[in-house]
C-alpha cells in the first residue's frame, strides 16, 4: 500500500470518526477534493488497488478504494448520469448528475465484535432498555397475519410432491441516516456548502432531524447509532407465524425469506454484516445522486436480502432508470425446496407528489415491469419445458414464472392524475394533454401479458407512511408488494398466490406524532405478505 498523501485540509481528529457507541468505523475524510473532479479525489487520498474480502462478488470496477492519513477508507466514484429525458429534470437534479457516490469500505467495528445472532439480539434489547428510560412505550406495534383476498383462489401445489410451499416477503423503507440525523451528529464527511441547503420534499435541508423534529425525544429516536438496532428488530421479529404454533424460542424464528429495503445508506457497514449472522445474503444498488451525500453522509439505495437456507441467487443486475435519478435491482432466486426460479425486483421511485413527478414514476414503473418480464422470458427460454418450441411461446408464458415487485413507489393507488400504480396492475394509462409523453408511455410499454396485483387490498383509510415534517402532516399509501397472478398451465405450477398479509396498526394505537417514533424506527411501516408458489 502506498503511503497516504497529505490532505488539502487538516484531517479531522480520530474522535470524529466514531459512531454513537464510540467505536471506530470505516469513514474517510475527503476534505478539499470531495466535490471536485475524480482526479481531485484521488489526489486528496491514496488509491488502493485491492478490494477487501468482504466485497467479494460485488462489482466495484468504477470505484476507487481510498485511504486517508488516519487509515480510514471508503469507496468513492464520480458517476455521470446519462438521462434520455434530461429536459424533465429540475436544475438541481441536473446538477446532481455528477455527484459523488460514496460507499462504506468495511463493516463497523461494533458489528465485528458481535459474534452471533444472539449477541445482536442482546444488543437490540440493550438499546430498548436505554430508550425506555425516557418514559415512552418502546415496544413495536403488534402485527398479525390476516387472510388475503386471494385466499379463496385455488391453492397452488407442487405436482411432484403434492405439498404447498410458502414464502414470506417483506418490504421496508428504513429512513436513511442522512435524511434524519440531528444537528449534534458529527457527519462522517464534510458537507458540501453549495448543495447541502437544497429543498427536498418541501423541507429545507439541512434542518434538524430532516424535519422530523416533532417526534418524541428526536435526539434519541432518530440517533442512528440507536435506531439501526430497532430497524433490525422490525426486520427480525415483527412477524409471527400464528398459524404454525411453533415452539421455537428464538424471537427471530419467523423472519422473512425475502427482504426488500430502501433508503439504506449503511449496507456494507451495518445491514449486510448484521443480517449475515441470521442467515441472509444481500445485494445493493446505490443511487447515483443520493440526497444525503452533499450533507456529509453515505449514498443510500435499494437492497435485497434472502435467507440462504431457502434461496440461492442465480443472477442479478442493478440499473438506473432512463427517466429520473432513481435505481432498481433485479435478482433471480432459486427456491431450494422446489427448484423453481423467482424474479425479484426492488425499487424506490421518484419522490414528491405532483402530476409531473407522477408522469416520471409511471415511466419508471413501465421500465421496471418491462425489465422483469424480459428476465422471466429469459428463464423460460432456458427451461427444459420450453426449449423444444421456444418460437411458439407467447408473451403470456411470462406469467408462469413467479415475479415479485417490492418497493417504495411514492405513488398512491387512487386519485386524480394517478397513473403509476394502474400501469403496474395492467390498467390502460395515458397522460392527459401531452401527445409526446403518451408516445413515450407506449414506447416503454411492456407488450407482455403479465398481470400484476397488489398483495394488499388498500382502502381509502389505509396508510404505509404517516408523518409530520415541519408543519405538514401526510398520510399515504406508497409502499407495495406486487406479484404476478396465476396462469393456468398443463405443465405444472404457475405464478404465485398471496395467502396472507401483515396487518397495519390501528390508527388509535399510533403514537401522537405518528411516524417515526419509539414504536417504529422509520417514517414508513414495514409490510409483508405470504405466498404459495
Amino acid at each position: 500500500m502506498h503511503k497516504p498523501t497529505k490532505q488539502k485540509e487538516v484531517s479531522r481528529p480520530l474522535s470524529e470518526f466514531r459512531d454513537g457507541n464510540n467505536c471506530t468505523v470505516g469513514f474517510a475524510s475527503l476534505a478539499g477534493g470531495e466535490f471536485g473532479n475524480h482526479e481531485d479525489v484521488c489526489n486528496a487520498e491514496t488509491q488502493v488497488n485491492h478490494i477487501p474480502n468482504c466485497y467479494e462478488g460485488d462489482t466495484f470496477h468504477n470505484y476507487s478504494l481510498v485511504v486517508d492519513e488516519l487509515g480510514c477508507s471508503a469507496f468513492v466514484s464520480i458517476q455521470p448520469c446519462d438521462y434520455e429525458a434530461s429536459e424533465s429534470l429540475s436544475s438541481s437534479d441536473k446538477a446532481s448528475c455528477q455527484r459523488l457516490v460514496r460507499l462504506e469500505a468495511r463493516p463497523c467495528h461494533e458489528i465485528l465484535l458481535l459474534q452471533s445472532a444472539q449477541d445482536i439480539w442482546s444488543k437490540i434489547q440493550e438499546v430498548k432498555r436505554y430508550q425506555s428510560q425516557f418514559g415512552h412505550n418502546v415496544n413495536l406495534y403488534p402485527r398479525v397475519w390476516e387472510e388475503s383476498t386471494d385466499r379463496n383462489r385455488k391453492s397452488i401445489r407442487n405436482r411432484s410432491s403434492g405439498s404447498v410451499h410458502t414464502i414470506t416477503a417483506m418490504q421496508f423503507n428504513t429512513l436513511a441516516e442522512g435524511l434524519s440525523a440531528g444537528p449534534s451528529i458529527k457527519t462522517p464527511f464534510h458537507a458540501d456548502p453549495l448543495q447541502s441547503t437544497a429543498k427536498r420534499n418541501g423541507v429545507e435541508s439541512p434542518v434538524p432531524y430532516g424535519g422530523f423534529d416533532k417526534v418524541p425525544n428526536p435526539e434519541i429516536t432518530l440517533d442512528f447509532s440507536l435506531r439501526r438496532w430497532r430497524l433490525l428488530e422490525v426486520i427480525l421479529s415483527s412477524i409471527k407465524d400464528n398459524e404454525s404454533g411453533s415452539d421455537d424460542s428464538s424471537p427471530w424464528s419467523c423472519c422473512p425469506g425475502i427482504l426488500a429495503l430502501e433508503e439504506v445508506d449503511r449496507f456494507y457497514g451495518f445491514f449486510r454484516p448484521a443480517l449475515a449472522k441470521f442467515g441472509y445474503e444481500g445485494i445493493f444498488s446505490e443511487k447515483p445522486a443520493a440526497p444525503g451525500v452533499p450533507l456529509g453522509f453515505y449514498s443510500d439505495g435499494c437492497a435485497l436480502f434472502w435467507k440462504t437456507d431457502v434461496f440461492e441467487k442465480r443472477s442479478s443486475c442493478k440499473k438506473s432508470y432512463g427517466f429520473g435519478k432513481q435505481v432498481y435491482l433485479i435478482a433471480v432466486l432459486r427456491h431450494k425446496p422446489t427448484g423453481r426460479d423467482l424474479v425479484i425486483a426492488v425499487t424506490h421511485l421518484k419522490a414528491q407528489d405532483s402530476e409531473t413527478t407522477e408522469k416520471i414514476r409511471t415511466l419508471q414503473a413501465r421500465e421496471l415491469v418491462k425489465e422483469v418480464s424480459h428476465v422471466a422470458q429469459g428463464l423460460l427460454s432456458r427451461s427444459e419445458d420450453n426449449s423444444r418450441d421456444v418460437t411458439r411461446r407467447d408473451d403470456s408464458s411470462v406469467g408462469k414464472v413467479p415475479i415479485l415487485l417490492l418497493g417504495d413507489f411514492n405513488a398512491e393507488p387512487y386519485g386524480e392524475y394517478r397513473a403509476c400504480i394502474p400501469s403496474i396492475i395492467g390498467q390502460n394509462v395515458e397522460v392527459r394533454n401531452n401527445i409526446a409523453e403518451n408516445a413515450m408511455l407506449k414506447q416503454n410499454s411492456t407488450h407482455v401479458c403479465c398481470t400484476f396485483r397488489s398483495a394488499y387490498n388498500y382502502g381509502a383509510d389505509s396508510f404505509t407512511t404517516w408523518k409530520t415534517r415541519g408543519d405538514k402532516t401526510v398520510k399515504r399509501v406508497i409502499d407495495y408488494i406486487f406479484h404476478n397472478c396465476q396462469v393456468p398451465s398443463a405443465c405444472g405450477p404457475a405464478g404465485m398466490r398471496c395467502t396472507h398479509t401483515l396487518s397495519v396498526p390501528p390508527e388509535q394505537d399510533m403514537e401522537s406524532t405518528f411516524l417515526p417514533g419509539f414504536r417504529n424506527p422509520s417514517d414508513h411501516l414495514m409490510i409483508a405478505a405470504k405466498f404459495e408458489i
